[in-house]
C-alpha cells in the first residue's frame, strides 16, 4: 500500500475576482454591503460621496490623481488598528458575525465576509484609512485590483504584496483628509461603471445630466433598509452627498431627489391613507398582539397566547390594503405605481433580504391562493407590507 499524503487547497489570484466584482455582480448591492460593515462596525453615521463625475480624468491618466473619479465611503465605527486590518479586513471571508451575531449590542447585518471585495467591484483602486479611538496614528492601506488580475495557474492570491503605511494627523492633513476620532474611510477610485449620463441635443449640445442611478441607489437603499427595527434603539443615519450635482438634485420631483438622509417612511404615511393590520410579538415572544387600523385609528385589537413560542418570539408583521384611494397616494410619494414597487418585504435584522417582497415574486403565495376564490382573497397587487424578524442566532 502506497503511503498516504496530505494535499491543499491553493488560492489562486483569480480568486479575488470571483468573490469580488464577479460575484457582487450590482453597484447597489456593492454599496449596501459596506454600508453594513458600517453598522456592524457600530458606526452612528455613514456617508456616501461621489466626487468627480461631471469631469475627471480617468481616460486619460494609467493610475489615478486628484481628478479620477471617487465614491467615498466614510463611518465613525469603531475603526480598525494595523492588526485588525491585516486578521481581519485582508483575511478573504473572515466575519465577526460567524462567532457572534451582536456586537456593539447590535445584531450583526454582515453576513460572508465578502463585503470588502465590494469595493473591488465599485473601481480600479481603493485607499483605505482607519483609526481606533485610543489609537494615536491612523493606518492606511492601498489596493490596485489589477495586479490580481493577471492569468497566472500558479501565482496565489497572498503573494500580492500590499502598501500599507502609519499615518499622523499631519501625514493625513497632507493627504487632503480632514482628520478623524474613529472610524474608517474607503477611497474607492477610478469607478468601474457610469453613475451619471450626459444628455445633448440633436446638435450634441450638452442640455443636461441623467442622474437616474442615483436616484435609485437611494430608492434602493430605502427599500433595503428598515430604520423602525434593528436601529430603533441607535441613532443609525445613512447619508449620500454628490456635490456636483447639487442643482439637479433640487430640480428633480421629491421622489427621485438622491442627495440627503436615507430614510423609508412611506409605509408610516400609508398608516393615515389605509386600513391596515399590525401583529407583533410581546412580552419576550410570550404573547401576540394584533391590532387593526382604519387611517391610523384603532378599531379593534387583540392578544393572545403566542402558540409558536419560543421558536417564534421576535416579530413584527405590517400590512396595508390598498385600496384605489391609497394606491393614487402612494403613486404621488414614490414617483411609481404600487404594483411595480413591490408587495410584502422580508427583514432580518434590520436589512431586507432578496428578493422576497420583489415585483412578481409571491413568496407567501398570496396570488395562488385568490385564484382559487378571487373575491375572499386579497392578491399582490392589494396589499403591500413588511415582515420584520430580529434573529438573535443568525
Amino acid at each position: 500500500m502506497s503511503k498516504k499524503e496530505s494535499l491543499h487547497f491553493k488560492t489562486n489570484v483569480q480568486l479575488k475576482s470571483i468573490i469580488g466584482k464577479d460575484l457582487i455582480n450590482d453597484d447597489k448591492i456593492a454599496i449596501l454591503e459596506l454600508v453594513k460593515n458600517s453598522f456592524d462596525a457600530d458606526a452612528k453615521k455613514v456617508n456616501v460621496n461621489f466626487i468627480n463625475l461631471k469631469s475627471n480624468d480617468d481616460e486619460n491618466v494609467k493610475t489615478f490623481s486628484d481628478s479620477t473619479s471617487r465614491i467615498i465611503i466614510k463611518d465613525n465605527g469603531q475603526g480598525m488598528d494595523i492588526d485588525d486590518v491585516e486578521d481581519k479586513w485582508l483575511n478573504i471571508a473572515y466575519s465577526e458575525k460567524k462567532k457572534n451575531t451582536t456586537q456593539h449590542k447590535r445584531r450583526m447585518a454582515g453576513a460572508k465576509g465578502v463585503g470588502r471585495f465590494s469595493c473591488d467591484r465599485l473601481g480600479e483602486y481603493l485607499n483605505l484609512y482607519s483609526k481606533r479611538e485610543d489609537d494615536e496614528t491612523y493606518v492606511k492601506l492601498t489596493i490596485d485590483w489589477k495586479l490580481f488580475e493577471i492569468e497566472d495557474e500558479k501565482k496565489e492570491i497572498q503573494s500580492i504584496p500590499l502598501e500599507y503605511q502609519e499615518l499622523t494627523t499631519n501625514d493625513l492633513q497632507d493627504l487632503g483628509i480632514k482628520p478623524f476620532k474613529k472610524g474608517v474611510i474607503l477611497e474607492i477610485i477610478k469607478l468601474r461603471s457610469d453613475w451619471v449620463y450626459p444628455v445633448f441635443d440633436k446638435k450634441q449640445k450638452l442640455t443636461g445630466w441623467n442622474t437616474d442611478k442615483l436616484s435609485l441607489l437611494k430608492k434602493y437603499l430605502e427599500k433595503l433598509i428598515n430604520p423602525n427595527q434593528a436601529f430603533e434603539n441607535d441613532d443609525f443615519g445613512i447619508y449620500i452627498d454628490v456635490p456636483e450635482f447639487l442643482e439637479e438634485n433640487d430640480d428633480s420631483d421629491e421622489y427621485d431627489k438622491f442627495i440627503g438622509k436615507v430614510e423609508n417612511k412611506i409605509f408610516d404615511k400609508l398608516d393615515f391613507k389605509s386600513t391596515s393590520i399590525e401583529t407583533e410579538t410581546r412580552d419576550s415572544g410570550k404573547t401576540i398582539y394584533t391590532e387593526l387600523k382604519d387611517k391610523g385609528k384603532t378599531i379593534f385589537w387583540i392578544k393572545e397566547k403566542n402558540q409558536y413560542y419560543p421558536d417564534v418570539k421576535n416579530v413584527k408583521i405590517s400590512i396595508y390594503y390598498l385600496n384605489p384611494y391609497a394606491k393614487a397616494f402612494f403613486t404621488r410619494q414614490t414617483g411609481i405605481q404600487s404594483v411595480n414597487y413591490g408587495s410584502i418585504f422580508l427583514f432580518i435584522n434590520g436589512f431586507r433580504i432578496s428578493p422576497y417582497g420583489d415585483v412578481g415574486n409571491d413568496w407567501l403565495g398570496l396570488d395562488q391562493r385568490k385564484a382559487q376564490k378571487t373575491r375572499s382573497f386579497l392578491g399582490l397587487r392589494d396589499i403591500i407590507g413588511q415582515i420584520e424578524i430580529l434573529d438573535e442566532k443568525n
